[in-house]
């Protein structure tokens, strides 16, 4: 694979807008519900559309992707690494951040229990991004939130991102909020609505770390 193929494969999958569906689909295509997967989808703002996803695992990578302000865009399973005519790997992430570079991030359960085949694919998939300049990492379970944090921010940023809230909201929001600590979510909701502004732009706020609130409560996301 030449260097101009991978980065014309990464441009396009930026440029792709989603079918009828909502959906944004890649080099390898999943579907929801496929045997013997964790499939889900996953509306995304950063994605522009819905990103398919083959385990919980990478729907937790995609929620931190989501909170991390140095990520702009990404893609899920979105260009094909060739190595020969026959061999390729379809990574779980290509990511654009802030500076404007491109990413390329495979989720995994365990980077030890990498069988030794996988590890010397995935150094063959280094060996080529870094050609390009293009960072590589794999991110195992370790690394990412629990089924049960990731249930919260799950609801977090569904509840916060129905809306496209203006940067003058967002403002005004966090100066009536200040820089209290709040115990549960609750109290973001009532500090908000006094002041009658929608109670799910304390989601959002919450889900982006833009507002204190005990970290011990969050246990009990929905009060």
């Amino acid at each position: 694979m030449s260097n101009s193929q991978l980065l014309d494969q990464i441009q396009c999958a930026f440029k792709l807008s989603p079918n009828l569906a909502g959906a944004i689909h890649g080099a390898r295509r999943v579907s929801e519900g496929q045997r013997g997967k964790s499939t889900t989808v996953f509306p995304s703002r950063k994605v522009g559309g819905t990103a398919t996803l083959e385990s919980r695992l990478e729907l937790a990578y995609a929620l931190a992707l989501e909170q991390n302000p140095d990520v702009i865009q990404y893609r899920t399973n979105a260009i094909k690494i060739q190595f020969d005519e026959k061999r390729y790997v379809v990574p779980d992430f290509i990511i654009k951040n802030s500076r404007g570079f491109y990413e390329v991030h495979e989720v995994k359960a365990s980077i030890l229990n990498l069988t030794e085949r996988d590890q010397l694919r995935y150094q063959r998939v280094e060996k080529i991004l870094a050609a390009n300049r293009i960072f590589f990492k794999i991110v195992d379970q370790h690394q990412l939130m629990d089924r049960e944090h990731t249930d919260r921010l799950l609801h977090l940023y569904s509840r916060g991102h129905r809306y496209d809230w203006s940067p003058l909201q967002i403002f005004t929001a966090q100066k009536i909020l200040g820089q209290t600590q709040f115990d549960t979510l609750s109290d973001i909701h009532s500090a908000l609505a006094r002041e009658g502004i929608d109670e799910s732009l304390g989601d959002f706020l919450v889900f982006h770390k833009r507002v204190k609130i005990n970290d011990a409560t969050l246990s009990n996301w929905r009060s």
